[in-house]
Protein backbone atom coordinates (compact mmCIF):
# COMPACT_ATOMS: atom_id res chain seq x y z
CA UNK A 1 0.00 0.00 0.00
CA UNK A 2 1.19 3.13 -1.43
CA UNK A 3 1.80 6.42 1.58
CA UNK A 4 -0.72 8.66 2.38
CA UNK A 5 0.47 12.18 2.10
CA UNK A 6 -1.25 14.72 4.56
CA UNK A 7 -2.36 17.65 2.77
CA UNK A 8 -4.46 21.06 4.50
CA UNK A 9 -7.93 19.86 3.97
CA UNK A 10 -9.85 21.81 1.39
CA UNK A 11 -12.95 23.62 1.94
CA UNK A 12 -15.59 22.83 1.16
CA UNK A 13 -14.54 19.84 -0.92
CA UNK A 14 -15.96 19.90 -4.56
CA UNK A 15 -17.66 17.14 -6.59
CA UNK A 16 -13.96 16.54 -8.81
CA UNK A 17 -12.04 15.66 -5.72
CA UNK A 18 -11.00 12.18 -5.06
CA UNK A 19 -12.03 10.28 -1.54
CA UNK A 20 -9.67 6.16 -1.01
CA UNK A 21 -12.14 3.01 -1.53
CA UNK A 22 -11.93 -0.65 -1.78
CA UNK A 23 -12.73 -2.04 -5.02
CA UNK A 24 -15.06 -5.00 -4.65
CA UNK A 25 -15.37 -5.84 -8.49
CA UNK A 26 -11.27 -5.53 -8.72
CA UNK A 27 -9.74 -8.07 -5.94
CA UNK A 28 -10.57 -5.63 -3.32
CA UNK A 29 -7.95 -3.11 -4.70
CA UNK A 30 -7.58 0.23 -3.13
CA UNK A 31 -8.40 2.75 -5.56
CA UNK A 32 -9.32 6.58 -5.54
CA UNK A 33 -12.82 7.47 -6.45
CA UNK A 34 -14.21 10.93 -7.35
CA UNK A 35 -16.91 12.38 -5.63
CA UNK A 36 -19.38 12.95 -8.33
CA UNK A 37 -18.95 9.30 -9.39
CA UNK A 38 -20.05 7.92 -5.35
CA UNK A 39 -23.10 10.89 -5.73
CA UNK A 40 -24.29 9.41 -9.11
CA UNK A 41 -24.32 5.74 -8.04
CA UNK A 42 -27.28 6.66 -5.08
CA UNK A 43 -29.53 8.63 -8.07
CA UNK A 44 -30.28 11.00 -5.34
CA UNK A 45 -28.81 14.83 -4.82
CA UNK A 46 -28.41 15.57 -1.00
CA UNK A 47 -28.03 18.28 1.19
CA UNK A 48 -24.78 17.96 2.90
CA UNK A 49 -25.39 18.76 6.49
CA UNK A 50 -27.51 21.05 8.12
CA UNK A 51 -25.86 24.77 8.12
CA UNK A 52 -24.58 24.60 4.64
CA UNK A 53 -22.62 27.97 4.25
CA UNK A 54 -23.28 28.65 0.29
CA UNK A 55 -26.03 27.72 -2.05
CA UNK A 56 -26.93 23.94 -2.49
CA UNK A 57 -27.51 22.75 -6.24
CA UNK A 58 -30.39 20.47 -6.02
CA UNK A 59 -30.58 19.36 -9.73
CA UNK A 60 -33.83 18.24 -10.88
CA UNK A 61 -35.23 17.99 -7.17
CA UNK A 62 -37.12 20.61 -4.92
CA UNK A 63 -36.47 21.40 -1.51
CA UNK A 64 -39.47 20.13 0.34
CA UNK A 65 -40.26 21.58 4.00
CA UNK A 66 -42.80 21.29 6.50
CA UNK A 67 -43.97 24.66 7.73
CA UNK A 68 -41.90 26.05 10.64
CA UNK A 69 -37.95 25.40 11.88
CA UNK A 70 -36.10 26.26 14.53
CA UNK A 71 -32.47 28.38 14.05
CA UNK A 72 -30.60 28.41 17.20
CA UNK A 73 -33.67 28.52 19.32
CA UNK A 74 -36.25 31.20 17.61
CA UNK A 75 -38.88 29.21 15.58
CA UNK A 76 -39.68 30.63 12.13
CA UNK A 77 -42.58 31.19 10.20
CA UNK A 78 -43.74 30.10 7.14
CA UNK A 79 -42.25 33.93 6.18
CA UNK A 80 -38.75 32.76 7.45
CA UNK A 81 -39.58 35.28 10.21
CA UNK A 82 -38.67 34.95 13.72
CA UNK A 83 -41.83 37.18 14.96
CA UNK A 84 -41.57 39.79 17.19
CA UNK A 85 -42.88 40.57 20.55
CA UNK A 86 -46.31 39.86 21.56
CA UNK A 87 -47.02 38.21 18.39
CA UNK A 88 -48.52 34.64 18.38
CA UNK A 89 -48.23 31.78 15.66
CA UNK A 90 -51.41 31.59 13.32
CA UNK A 91 -52.99 28.94 11.72
CA UNK A 92 -53.41 30.21 7.44
CA UNK A 93 -55.41 26.83 6.71
CA UNK A 94 -54.96 23.60 5.34
CA UNK A 95 -51.57 23.62 2.94
CA UNK A 96 -49.76 26.92 4.41
CA UNK A 97 -47.50 27.77 6.81
CA UNK A 98 -48.46 28.91 10.33
CA UNK A 99 -47.11 33.17 10.24
CA UNK A 100 -46.28 35.18 13.21
CA UNK A 101 -49.15 37.57 13.79
CA UNK A 102 -49.93 40.96 15.60
CA UNK A 103 -52.90 39.56 18.00
CA UNK A 104 -54.94 42.52 17.22
CA UNK A 105 -55.21 41.62 13.65
CA UNK A 106 -57.41 38.60 14.47
CA UNK A 107 -59.87 40.57 16.56
CA UNK A 108 -61.88 41.49 13.16
CA UNK A 109 -63.41 38.77 11.02
CA UNK A 110 -64.39 39.22 7.28
CA UNK A 111 -66.87 37.18 5.64
CA UNK A 112 -64.74 35.10 3.27
CA UNK A 113 -66.49 35.39 -0.29
CA UNK A 114 -69.87 36.44 -1.63
CA UNK A 115 -72.23 33.13 -1.40
CA UNK A 116 -70.53 31.80 1.89
CA UNK A 117 -72.49 28.14 2.34
CA UNK A 118 -72.04 28.31 6.43
CA UNK A 119 -72.12 30.39 9.16
CA UNK A 120 -69.84 33.50 9.79
CA UNK A 121 -68.72 33.95 13.01
CA UNK A 122 -68.26 38.03 13.36
CA UNK A 123 -67.14 37.80 17.10
CA UNK A 124 -67.73 41.73 18.49
CA UNK A 125 -68.78 42.83 14.88
CA UNK A 126 -71.69 43.32 13.21
CA UNK A 127 -72.16 42.60 9.16
CA UNK A 128 -73.19 46.29 7.61
CA UNK A 129 -74.38 46.35 3.92
CA UNK A 130 -76.05 48.82 1.69
CA UNK A 131 -79.37 48.49 0.09
CA UNK A 132 -80.80 45.20 -1.37
CA UNK A 133 -79.36 42.03 -2.17
CA UNK A 134 -79.96 39.97 -5.34
CA UNK A 135 -80.42 36.44 -4.82
CA UNK A 136 -81.37 34.35 -7.69
CA UNK A 137 -83.33 36.53 -9.58
CA UNK A 138 -84.99 37.82 -6.58
CA UNK A 139 -85.05 40.94 -3.90
CA UNK A 140 -84.02 39.91 -0.64
CA UNK A 141 -85.15 42.60 1.73
CA UNK A 142 -84.06 43.44 5.13
CA UNK A 143 -86.12 40.42 6.75
CA UNK A 144 -84.42 37.88 4.00
CA UNK A 145 -87.90 37.60 2.70
CA UNK A 146 -88.18 37.90 -0.84
CA UNK A 147 -91.96 39.33 -0.16
CA UNK A 148 -95.30 37.61 -1.03
CA UNK A 149 -97.66 38.36 -3.94
CA UNK A 150 -99.26 42.16 -4.27
CA UNK A 151 -96.25 43.74 -1.36
CA UNK A 152 -94.34 46.18 -2.49
CA UNK A 153 -90.50 46.98 -1.82
CA UNK A 154 -91.31 50.17 1.07
CA UNK A 155 -88.21 52.10 2.35
CA UNK A 156 -88.21 52.21 6.31
CA UNK A 157 -86.23 55.52 6.35
CA UNK A 158 -81.97 56.09 6.41
CA UNK A 159 -80.06 53.60 7.66
CA UNK A 160 -82.90 50.64 7.30
CA UNK A 161 -82.98 48.36 4.94
CA UNK A 162 -86.09 48.41 2.63
CA UNK A 163 -88.92 45.57 3.49
CA UNK A 164 -91.85 44.03 1.36
CA UNK A 165 -95.07 45.48 2.65
CA UNK A 166 -98.81 45.14 1.57
CA UNK A 167 -99.78 48.41 0.06
CA UNK A 168 -102.53 48.66 2.81
CA UNK A 169 -99.97 49.11 5.22
CA UNK A 170 -98.07 52.49 3.31
CA UNK A 171 -101.39 53.63 1.97
CA UNK A 172 -103.82 55.14 3.97
CA UNK A 173 -106.69 53.40 4.32
CA UNK A 174 -110.16 55.27 3.58
CA UNK A 175 -111.87 55.75 6.52
CA UNK A 176 -115.36 56.73 6.11
CA UNK A 177 -119.30 56.20 7.06
CA UNK A 178 -122.79 56.80 5.68
CA UNK A 179 -125.34 57.01 8.02
CA UNK A 180 -129.00 58.60 8.02
CA UNK A 181 -132.43 59.19 10.66
CA UNK A 182 -135.59 57.99 10.07
CA UNK A 183 -137.61 60.40 12.88
CA UNK A 184 -138.90 63.62 13.29
CA UNK A 185 -136.18 65.67 15.65
CA UNK A 186 -136.94 68.85 17.63
CA UNK A 187 -135.44 71.11 19.37
CA UNK A 188 -137.19 73.05 22.16
CA UNK A 189 -137.69 76.71 21.31
CA UNK A 190 -134.65 78.78 22.26
CA UNK A 191 -132.62 75.65 23.30
CA UNK A 192 -130.02 73.80 21.87
CA UNK A 193 -129.83 70.14 20.39
CA UNK A 194 -127.36 67.71 18.72
CA UNK A 195 -128.74 65.94 15.05
CA UNK A 196 -129.29 62.23 15.17
CA UNK A 197 -128.51 59.38 13.26
CA UNK A 198 -130.28 55.99 13.77
CA UNK A 199 -129.26 53.99 10.67
CA UNK A 200 -125.51 52.99 9.37
CA UNK A 201 -125.33 52.38 6.01
CA UNK A 202 -121.38 51.74 5.57
CA UNK A 203 -119.03 52.53 8.13
CA UNK A 204 -115.28 52.28 8.41
CA UNK A 205 -113.32 53.59 11.12
CA UNK A 206 -116.40 56.24 11.56
CA UNK A 207 -119.25 54.93 13.79
CA UNK A 208 -122.24 56.77 15.54
CA UNK A 209 -122.19 56.48 19.46
CA UNK A 210 -125.07 57.68 22.03
CA UNK A 211 -124.26 60.58 24.07
CA UNK A 212 -125.07 60.85 27.43
CA UNK A 213 -128.76 61.04 27.07
CA UNK A 214 -128.89 57.81 24.85
CA UNK A 215 -129.02 59.79 21.49
CA UNK A 216 -127.18 58.52 18.69
CA UNK A 217 -125.59 61.88 17.91
CA UNK A 218 -121.41 61.39 17.99
CA UNK A 219 -119.57 61.04 15.37
CA UNK A 220 -116.99 59.02 16.45
CA UNK A 221 -113.56 58.74 15.08
CA UNK A 222 -111.09 55.39 15.36
CA UNK A 223 -108.01 57.15 13.67
CA UNK A 224 -107.25 59.94 13.27
CA UNK A 225 -106.70 62.98 10.46
CA UNK A 226 -108.58 65.48 8.67
CA UNK A 227 -111.64 64.49 7.81
CA UNK A 228 -114.45 66.38 5.34
CA UNK A 229 -118.24 66.11 7.32
CA UNK A 230 -120.92 66.44 5.23
CA UNK A 231 -124.86 66.67 5.69
CA UNK A 232 -128.34 67.69 5.11
CA UNK A 233 -131.42 68.20 6.70
CA UNK A 234 -134.83 68.58 5.98
CA UNK A 235 -136.47 71.81 7.94
CA UNK A 236 -139.78 72.31 8.22
CA UNK A 237 -142.02 75.60 9.92
CA UNK A 238 -145.70 74.97 10.33
CA UNK A 239 -146.43 78.04 11.88
CA UNK A 240 -147.36 81.70 10.61
CA UNK A 241 -146.22 84.86 12.12
CA UNK A 242 -142.88 86.51 11.01
CA UNK A 243 -139.49 85.27 9.89
CA UNK A 244 -138.20 82.90 12.27
CA UNK A 245 -134.28 81.57 12.13
CA UNK A 246 -132.08 78.36 12.53
CA UNK A 247 -128.81 78.09 13.68
CA UNK A 248 -126.40 74.77 12.87
CA UNK A 249 -123.35 74.52 14.03
CA UNK A 250 -120.59 71.69 15.07
CA UNK A 251 -119.01 70.77 18.13
CA UNK A 252 -115.89 68.57 19.09
CA UNK A 253 -115.82 66.27 22.21
CA UNK A 254 -118.30 68.56 23.66
CA UNK A 255 -116.60 72.17 22.69
CA UNK A 256 -118.48 74.77 20.34
CA UNK A 257 -115.82 74.52 16.87
CA UNK A 258 -114.78 78.57 16.16
CA UNK A 259 -116.08 80.06 13.19
CA UNK A 260 -118.16 77.12 11.99
CA UNK A 261 -122.02 78.26 12.57
CA UNK A 262 -124.66 79.32 9.93
CA UNK A 263 -127.64 80.98 10.42
CA UNK A 264 -130.75 80.38 8.19
CA UNK A 265 -134.14 82.13 7.60
CA UNK A 266 -137.73 80.38 7.06
CA UNK A 267 -140.55 82.45 6.09
CA UNK A 268 -144.04 81.83 7.77
CA UNK A 269 -145.71 78.93 6.83
CA UNK A 270 -143.16 78.32 4.24
CA UNK A 271 -142.90 74.22 5.00
CA UNK A 272 -139.43 73.12 4.11
CA UNK A 273 -136.02 73.80 3.67
CA UNK A 274 -133.10 71.99 3.54
CA UNK A 275 -129.94 72.80 5.52
CA UNK A 276 -127.09 71.31 3.54
CA UNK A 277 -123.29 72.04 3.41
CA UNK A 278 -120.22 70.41 4.39
CA UNK A 279 -116.95 70.84 6.89
CA UNK A 280 -113.35 70.18 7.11
CA UNK A 281 -112.21 69.37 10.50
CA UNK A 282 -108.59 67.66 12.00
CA UNK A 283 -109.79 64.65 14.74
CA UNK A 284 -107.57 62.63 16.84
CA UNK A 285 -108.60 58.81 17.25
CA UNK A 286 -111.35 58.42 19.82
CA UNK A 287 -112.57 62.13 19.40
CA UNK A 288 -116.06 62.83 18.70
CA UNK A 289 -117.87 65.34 17.04
CA UNK A 290 -121.60 66.28 16.86
CA UNK A 291 -123.80 69.09 14.47
CA UNK A 292 -125.92 71.34 16.83
CA UNK A 293 -128.85 73.23 16.05
CA UNK A 294 -130.90 76.09 17.56
CA UNK A 295 -134.68 77.20 16.30
CA UNK A 296 -136.43 80.21 17.81
CA UNK A 297 -140.08 78.73 16.27
CA UNK A 298 -141.64 75.76 15.61
CA UNK A 299 -139.29 74.60 13.57
CA UNK A 300 -138.37 70.87 13.32
CA UNK A 301 -136.05 68.44 11.12
CA UNK A 302 -138.54 65.88 9.78
CA UNK A 303 -138.98 62.72 7.64
CA UNK A 304 -141.08 61.68 5.24
CA UNK A 305 -142.01 57.99 4.25
CA UNK A 306 -142.31 56.67 0.74
CA UNK A 307 -144.15 58.65 -1.33
CA UNK A 308 -147.37 56.73 -3.06
CA UNK A 309 -148.70 59.81 -5.22
CA UNK A 310 -145.46 60.38 -6.89
CA UNK A 311 -142.95 57.08 -6.19
CA UNK A 312 -139.89 58.20 -4.58
CA UNK A 313 -138.20 56.82 -1.86
CA UNK A 314 -138.69 57.50 2.21
CA UNK A 315 -137.25 61.32 3.00
CA UNK A 316 -134.16 61.12 5.98
CA UNK A 317 -134.75 63.98 8.29
CA UNK A 318 -130.55 64.12 8.16
CA UNK A 319 -128.56 62.25 5.92
CA UNK A 320 -124.93 62.24 7.19
CA UNK A 321 -121.55 61.00 5.69
CA UNK A 322 -118.24 61.42 6.57
CA UNK A 323 -114.58 60.32 4.86
CA UNK A 324 -111.33 61.04 5.58
CA UNK A 325 -109.01 63.07 3.26
CA UNK A 326 -105.48 63.30 4.93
Amino acid sequence: MAKISTYPFPSPPSASDYVIGTDTNDALATKNFMISDILALGGTTYVPYIGANQDVDLGSYSLYTYSLYMQGGPIYDGNGSPGSSGEILSSQGPGNSPIWVDLSTLATAYVPYTGATTNVDLGVYSLYTYGIVLQGGTIIDGNDSEGTLGQVLASQGPGNMPLWTNVGSIIPANYYGSFYDTTDQTCPLGGISAMKYNTTVLSNGVTIVNDGLGDPTQITFANSGVYNIQFSAQLQRISGGTAKQVIIWFRKNGVDIPESATHLTMQANANYLVAAWNFFESVIAGQYIEIMWSQDDAIDIVHEPINLTIPCPAIPSVILTVNKIS
